[in-house]
């Protein structure tokens, strides 16, 4: 596995040398190395730092991928998240008011129906019960 990071960091290093963009770089490798390819930002890190005239390959204690950017990632990924729960939350209840008020307007029509004729002090027939 070693040996084909430090593959492909050549090949960043090569592209970078052509002017290719770090994204060009990334679809690049996707396309060569599939699955096995680095992921963007190791691409974006190592592309940055070949385009600034570092041409090590080996060292890697210098590649600093910004945590800060990672942390907001997944703070923006856990945000995202809730606004997502909270809106099926909110559809969910919103189906259920609905089913509710459609559910007591036909009630209600049926107590107003039921009430006006079956009331024995109102003045409507029922099968001739009342005359």
């Amino acid at each position: 596995m070693v040996d084909k990071e430090i593959e492909q960091r050549v090949n960043i290093k090569f592209l970078a040398k052509l002017k290719k963009t770090a994204t060009e770089t990334f679809i690049v490798l996707r396309e060569v190395y599939g699955k096995d390819a680095l992921s963007r930002a190791r691409v974006y890190a190592w592309h940055k730092r070949f385009s600034e005239g570092i041409e090590d390959v080996e060292d890697e204690e210098d590649l600093n991928i910004d945590q800060e950017t990672v942390r907001h990632s997944k703070q923006w990924l856990s945000v995202s998240i809730s606004v997502v729960l909270l809106y099926a939350t909110f559809c969910e209840a919103y189906r259920r008011f609905m089913q509710y008020w459609y559910l007591s307007r036909i009630w209600n029509k049926l107590q107003s129906n039921l009430t006006s004729t079956v009331l024995p002090g109102n003045k409507r027939k029922i099968r001739g019960v009342y005359d």
